[in-house]
Formats: C-alpha cells, sequence, structure tokens
C-alpha cells in the first residue's frame, strides 16, 4: 500500500497524549477541573486534524492504543459516570476513533481521489477536478439506508469527498436513491446568488421542505418552479395512465421513503441560499436522519413535489442552529468556531 500523503506530520508522543488527558477526565472530580480538560481534548484533536501518521510506530499506537482507549472511554456509561462531555468533543473523539480504528493514516485532504486535468486545443491545462478512486483501500459505498458509521456534524470539501466516504454517492444528483427502494440521501439544494436560480427549499433546521427533482421543462416555462398551480388536485398529480408524466426516479425515491418510512441522510451545502443561516460556511456537513412524513405537489405538469422531514431524535444537536454556540465560555474560549469551521471529512 502506498504510503500516507498528508502535509502534516506529528510524534508518537503527540498521539499517545489524549490517553492521558481522558485518564485525568475520569479522575477528575469538579466542573473546573473537567472544563479545563476538556479544553486540552479539543488542543489534541486540532492538533491531530489532518495529520498523516507515517511511522508504523504511530501507527500502532493508534491503533492499539490510542483506539481501544477511546472505545472505552466514549461508551455512554462511561461519559454518565463522568459527567458527560460537550456533544461537539464527543463528536470529534469518534471521527478520529472511527478513521484510526479502520486503518486510515492519511490526513491529506486528497486521499482516495484522483487528479483529472481537461485540457485546450493547445493542450494546455484550463481546469482540474478531483474523482473518486474506488480502488482505493478505504472507499465506500453511499448505497446504504441510514447513518452507518458517519458522525453528526462531519464536513467535507467537496462532492467527491462525500462519494469516497461514503456520504452521499452521486457526483452531481441532489437524491441518491433508486425508486423501488427509497432515499439513501439527499443534499439540499444549491443555489446559484448570481443567477437568482436554484431549488426552494426551506430549511427549519430540525424541519425541512425539501423539493425533489422536475421532469424537463416546456419550452417559454419561465415561471417558478415552488409556486403551486391553481386549482391543482394532488390525488390527480400523478396519473397512473399509459400517457401519464410520471415523477422522475429521484422524486419517486423519496415516495418510496415516505411510504416505508426509512430514514434518510441529510447533508447542507455551503451553496445553499444566503438566506439559511446555519448552513456551513464552507463544504459540506452531514447533520443526521431525517425521515419523509408528506409531500405536496407543487407542478402537475413537470411533476414537482415538495417533500416534509423530520430530524430523528438521540443524534446531537444541529450544528450552527443554537443561538449560544458562538457565546465564549469561561475561560474565553469560543466554541462555534471550533467546531463550525473546521474540516471533518474522516
Amino acid at each position: 500500500m502506498a504510503a500516507p500523503h498528508g502535509d502534516k506530520r506529528t510524534t508518537t508522543e503527540n498521539v499517545m497524549k489524549i490517553i492521558g488527558i481522558v485518564d485525568n477526565f475520569i479522575q477528575a472530580t469538579t466542573p473546573v477541573q473537567r472544563e479545563t480538560i476538556i479544553h486540552k481534548m479539543r488542543d489534541w484533536i486540532l492538533a491531530m486534524e489532518d495529520v498523516t501518521l507515517e511511522q508504523v510506530e504511530q501507527q500502532e499506537a493508534a491503533t492499539q492504543q490510542v483506539v481501544p482507549a477511546l472505545t472505552q472511554f466514549l461508551l455512554p456509561q462511561q461519559l454518565r459516570r463522568t459527567g458527560g462531555l460537550p456533544s461537539f468533543i464527543e463528536e470529534e473523539l469518534t471521527v478520529l476513533k472511527n478513521k484510526w480504528g479502520r486503518g486510515d493514516f492519511d490526513g491529506s485532504l486528497h486521499r482516495g481521489l484522483d487528479r483529472v486535468e481537461t485540457f485546450d486545443v493547445n493542450n494546455i491545462p484550463v481546469r482540474a477536478r478531483y474523482q473518486v478512486n474506488r480502488r482505493w483501500p478505504h472507499f465506500k459505498s453511499g448505497l446504504y439506508i441510514g447513518a452507518g458509521d458517519l458522525v453528526n456534524g462531519q464536513l467535507w470539501m467537496s462532492r467527491a469527498e462525500l462519494q469516497r466516504d461514503g456520504v452521499h454517492a452521486p457526483p452531481i444528483a441532489g437524491i441518491s436513491g433508486p425508486s423501488k427502494k427509497g432515499a439513501y440521501s439527499i443534499v439540499l439544494g444549491e443555489f446559484d446568488e448570481k443567477k437568482n436560480e436554484g431549488y426552494a427549499d426551506i430549511d427549519m433546521g430540525d424541519k425541512i421542505d425539501y423539493v425533489g427533482t422536475a421532469l424537463k421543462d416546456e419550452e417559454g416555462n419561465l415561471g417558478p418552479t415552488n409556486e403551486v398551480d391553481e386549482h391543482i388536485n394532488i390525488s390527480d398529480a400523478w396519473n397512473e395512465g399509459p400517457d401519464a408524466r410520471k415523477p422522475t426516479s429521484a422524486t419517486q425515491a423519496m415516495m418510496t421513503s415516505l411510504r416505508t418510512g426509512q430514514p434518510v441522510r441529510v447533508i447542507r451545502s455551503w451553496k445553499m441560499c444566503d438566506i439559511v443561516k446555519n448552513k456551513p460556511r464552507k463544504g459540506y456537513r452531514y447533520d443526521g436522519l431525517y425521515r419523509v412524513i408528506g409531500k405536496t405537489a407543487l407542478k402537475e405538469a413537470r411533476q414537482i413535489w415538495s417533500f416534509q422531514l423530520v430530524r430523528l431524535g438521540g443524534q446531537g444537536r444541529l450544528r450552527g442552529f443554537a443561538r449560544n454556540e458562538d457565546q465564549p465560555d469561561s475561560s474565553g474560549h469560543r466554541k462555534g468556531h471550533f467546531y463550525r469551521e473546521r474540516r471533518r471529512d474522516a
């Protein structure tokens, strides 16, 4: 296997520091002691971000000592005994534990991706993009129902990284999943501010109105797609007859999820409309599992439907949705800056 090739390096001693930090947290007896140790956990996580464990000694320390220690520490009963952790710290530790636990020690942003260049007529490169290398040892398919080993709040910088880590399979489409099995995941509509164009998703955090894909537009039809047709009959909007215009396969997948009740992974994009204040500032953020609970017909001719989704409980709070998450704590640290701006693509 090729050697890891991330830019940042560290020492075995630094990798092992978290074990002593965890032990100190377990033994702490006062809230002040725990808060001080939590800041040390945070500093260790930041130090390990994007780090490549290149030496065998470091890799062995991670898999044989750090991962077991974190696995034990993050057990619910253990956290209850210690008074619990801030959810973002627990989630950050879980991401590193999972990444190192599966033997992925490469801290490179583009690990598992191939660079593809486009050339002009003079053989001069004019554009470069990254695509998934499905032969990469840690590639994961996104064609599954549920969260897998994804962690609430994880952040990726590109759609190719979403594909690589089994978050969302299609490179462009917003809905992933076959019509008969249902939707596996959705990316909330990306909005082009310059053209003032995009899907009219309504994002309320725990509740979402998500607009499905549309059939090909009729020539000359420039009307907005999120306004409901006058006199539309929802029961007749999808006609089963042989000449009927049926919804797209992606829209039918959402309808299947409504019927089965199976959860759908939701990813918020930094390209959402600016009115959505809780979108990530950069990249794509996994915000947990939602259930489709309803649908509304918007356009009969183009078979445009809006789907109502609600977030399932017990997944940790949504990043960016708490009113006080950017407020400094008693030691002056702004927690929001730490866990909203970081790239977490493990």
